[in-house]
């Protein structure tokens, strides 16, 4: 098995102040202090790859790592009292050994820095670990990373991608404690990508991220929504006591000036009668058919869209959207007249798409080519 130094770990007990607890007390101080875990897992590492040996060796050093992380989550907990601590990682073993599953990759970091990390990747936002990924694992340009994020509604700069990245190494790397990070990782393993190391899945990740940028969306709408909902008004303001009867003067007064002015009817005045519109005139009834009125009035078909273009598909299930990922791996989920579909990619023109959507036909699969903004 291939590790990390962890010369750190091998003075807590041979020289720290927790050399000379016992197996009680570092069970007990485990659920609140990283190096009592820490000593833990130094003082029984041995055993337990005593307990694995007969384990195939593919799966051998990920059972190991999946051993310790029970144990760690147990400690963790204080739920029970796991002594002795002999037995109880004895059960562990037993019920994990056959349950772990090769891992591609001959790095494996030290049960305790692995736990954390892990730890702190999950806290991590989605497109920080998609950045992380993207950069350590599936070494994208940062021309790549930028335009994966812009097709998805999040518009970025190549040169934002490098400054995204050392951000999201950073809060990482926050998220270990002080102590564990002082006791596995030196001044040149702190420069070291330890994403690789998680073997994270890249399907996995991708499907969070969607998920995270549909809640996303969602929330800007409902808060669109809210700000266009006019804020309730109070009660009107009460208008002076004496600007009632002077409204009613001056209105009283307007009237009579009207009336006075207005000319009396005489033998030659025209009586108010309605004059009725020859029919030429008279307005269309509202049940007349369309195609009684003039062609004008009929708009043509819109032009075909020659603009920005999205190739989807019908949403394949699991297997088809594996297949898919031959034409493009990066591959996401989005709402289509309501129905979900897969995006396989977004082009300047329809003409550029049609390669790409025919690609997707011999696969066995129905293209679907529409314009940008989706209906």
């Amino acid at each position: 098995m291939s590790n990390l130094p962890v010369s750190g770990e091998e003075q807590i007990l041979a020289e720290g102040p927790l050399a000379d607890c016992s197996d009680e007390q570092l069970v007990a101080g485990a659920s609140a202090s990283p190096l009592h875990l820490c000593a833990l897992h130094r003082r029984f590492d041995g055993l337990v790859r005593r307990l694995l040996a007969g384990v195939e060796p593919g799966r051998r050093r990920e059972a190991h790592q999946q051993v310790w992380f029970a144990a760690f989550a147990e400690l963790e907990a204080g739920a029970g009292r796991p002594l002795p601590v002999a037995g109880w990682l004895e059960r562990l073993a037993e019920r994990l050994a056959e349950s772990a599953l090769p891992v591609p990759g001959d790095v494996f970091l030290p049960a305790p820095l692995a736990w954390y990390l892990r730890r702190a990747w999950r806290e991590l936002p989605p497109p920080m670990r998609l950045v992380l990924l993207f950069v350590e694992v599936e070494r994208r340009s940062e021309e790549e990373i930028a335009r994966f994020f812009s097709e998805r509604q999040l518009p970025t700069h190549p040169a934002q991608v490098a400054v995204r990245y050392e951000q999201a190494q950073q809060k990482l790397m926050a998220g270990v404690p002080p102590e564990v990070r002082g006791l596995y990782l030196s001044e040149a393993l702190d420069c070291l990508s330890l994403v690789p190391c998680l073997y994270p899945v890249v399907d996995e990740e991708l499907a969070a991220f969607e998920s995270w940028r549909r809640e996303r969306e969602e929330q800007e709408r409902e808060q669109q929504t809210q700000a266009a909902v006019p804020a309730p008004t109070g009660r009107p303001p009460r208008l002076p006591g004496w600007l009632g009867p002077a409204a009613v003067a001056a209105g009283l007064l307007a009237a009579g000036t009207v009336v006075l002015q207005a000319p009396r009817p005489g033998a030659n005045t025209p009586s108010a009668v309605p004059i009725a519109l020859p029919p030429a005139q008279q307005s269309q009834p509202v049940s007349q058919p369309m195609a009684s009125l003039p062609a004008a009035a009929v708009s043509p078909p819109p032009p075909a869209w020659r603009g920005r273009t999205y190739l989807l598909v019908v949403d394949p299930g699991p297997a088809g959207l594996a297949t898919l990922r031959r034409v493009d791996r990066g591959i996401f989920y989005r709402q289509h007249r309501g129905k979900p579909h897969v995006q396989i990619g977004l082009y300047s023109t329809r003409k550029k798409a049609q390669p790409a959507a025919a690609q997707v036909a011999q696969l066995g699969f129905t293209p679907i080519l529409t314009p940008a903004i989706l209906p």
